[in-house]
């Protein structure tokens, strides 16, 4: 991989929080990334927020070129037959898991150009899908109850002059493990992290060693959203040398 400069603008539609006034909150997760000169959306939360939320911030979902799903869960992937609706032959990628599941629903839309990621996979110069964790990192999750889950995750990095800039849904193969995984394959500092953390299950001490990690990292900007928990966030707001800024649906954020 090349260092280089690669605009990327990205925004929050779904969010659990919101503070613009006709904006509506939903527990779930969905970004809108421009990246050069394509759009993609990230997540899709469950239904209802991504559709009213872009439709209030002027979004045409259907103009993009694709939609990544970090995992199958119902608040990451709930508004994807809405989308290929509306644009059937939207790219989407995500693990197998998740087509899987989606065509064992009766009420899915057909996935007419579905890309498996299973590996790290460019899906576009400079955008990046992890792939599966490698058991190493799974093994320390074993014992969770979303082992499952951890091991059909992508999360997604992109590229930019100031170092890698990571998405995750709800990082659960660890946040940590994420994190050095992706400097592992990149060979490449990572500037900010925005996502879901899943430390809403964290107590003080592992969240302290958590900070400690993510500090180790020398990361310069954090959004921390959804699973990550009002515990999670008010803890790594007071204990990241990050800027860690707490964001809701409507707000750019990286700019």
């Amino acid at each position: 991989m090349v260092k280089g400069e690669k605009p990327v603008e990205i925004k929050i539609l779904v969010a659990n929080r919101v503070n613009q006034e006709k904006l509506i909150a939903e527990h779930g997760i969905a970004f809108w990334i421009k990246h050069n000169k394509n759009y993609y959306i990230f997540d899709t939360g469950q239904k209802n927020a991504l559709f009213h939320n872009a439709a209030e911030l002027n979004i045409p979902l259907q103009s993009a070129a694709g939609v990544i799903l970090s995992h199958p869960h119902f608040d990451h992937t709930g508004a994807l037959n809405q989308l290929l609706a509306i644009n059937k032959k939207m790219a989407v990628f995500g693990h197998q898991k998740i087509e899987d599941k989606l065509l064992n629903n009766s009420s899915s839309q057909e996935i007419i150009n579905f890309n498996p990621i299973t590996e790290p996979t460019e899906i576009a110069p400079g955008l990046w899908l992890t792939g599966r964790l490698p058991d190493k990192y799974l093994d320390k999750v074993k014992e969770h109850k979303y082992y499952e889950e951890a091991k059909f995750e992508n999360s997604l990095f992109m590229e930019t002059s100031k170092g890698l800039i990571v998405l995750t849904g709800c990082s659960h193969g660890g946040i940590v493990s994420i994190l050095k995984y992706i400097s592992e394959i990149s060979e490449q500092n990572i500037y900010g992290l925005a996502g879901g953390f899943h430390l809403i299950d964290k107590n003080q001490s592992e969240l302290a060693v958590i900070a400690l990690e993510l500090n180790k990292m020398n990361l310069k900007k954090i959004y921390p959203l959804h699973c990550t928990g009002f515990q999670g966030q008010k803890y790594l707001l007071d204990n990241c040398r990050a800027d860690v800024e707490i964001v809701a649906a409507g707000e750019e954020i990286f700019n």
